[in-house]
């Protein structure tokens, strides 16, 4: 674009963005009945400029543990200069909640794949590179969660197994107890949503009552050996119900 200042002494040219190439310029002078004419060319040369972002991909809701996305990046930068635009990462924060991939089979396809049981709101940065200039376009993923059901840890209940599996000191006609310390921890809920345990045994011959304290997390089991044959065994169950 060009213009006059209003003193008429300077004209001013100002590079339209992104545009090279030549314009011819026509400057008019007139005095009372006479005019005369100028032209003249501005050559404005090109420089290489770093790729546009010309389609931001939008903000992405996800589920947790749910199904991978695949986003297709092929139309989101453009280089105005013809080069070609090369995908050279893509990185989210945080990193815990989503795992990043490229296609091998095509360079353009990013899969966003949700982590077990993660979830909450991640930035994605996408790097581009063209002729060595680079071009960042973020987008957000709103990974939502999903309300699990508690979990077994593998290896606390196989402690609790061990002990369990110890045999019984008690003696015929006494009334027994078998206590096992923090019963509790052999169940966990990913949501850390409250939990109340409750433990059923198939003999209720034998099995004379349960009880798992909610303050100190012990179970203890009382029982008699009255009429039980010989390497008896009783199965009991923990069930967890969370909110």
């Amino acid at each position: 674009s060009a213009s006059i200042q209003s003193n008429g002494k300077f004209l001013v040219m100002t590079p339209v963005q992104d545009r090279s190439g030549f314009s011819d310029i026509t400057l008019r002078a007139l005095s009372q009945t006479q005019s005369a004419f100028l032209t003249f060319r501005v050559i404005v040369t090109s420089v290489d400029d770093a790729p546009k972002i010309v389609n931001q991909v939008s903000n992405q809701v996800m589920v947790e543990s749910g199904a991978n996305l695949e986003i297709d990046l092929s139309n989101v930068f453009i280089d105005l200069e013809g080069d070609e635009i090369t995908i050279v990462g893509a990185v989210s924060t945080p990193l815990n909640i989503l795992d990043l991939s490229m296609s091998s089979s095509n360079n353009n396809i990013l899969t966003l794949s949700p982590i077990k049981d993660a979830n909450g709101v991640v930035v994605v940065v996408v790097t581009c590179v063209a002729n060595s200039l680079q071009t960042s376009m973020e987008f957000e993923v709103d990974v939502v969660p999903i309300d699990t059901a508690p979990r077994t840890d593998e290896t606390k209940m196989n402690l609790l197994m061990d002990a369990a599996s110890e045999a019984s000191s008690c003696d015929i006609d006494d009334v027994c107890t078998w206590t096992y310390e923090n019963a509790a921890d052999v169940m966990y809920d990913v949501d850390s949503s409250d939990m109340l345990l409750s433990v059923t045994c198939l003999d209720s011959t034998h099995v004379k009552s349960i009880e798992i304290d909610s303050d100190t997390n012990v179970m203890k089991i009382t029982y008699t050996t009255d009429d039980m044959p010989l390497n008896y065994t009783v199965i009991c169950t923990i069930t967890a119900q969370a909110d």
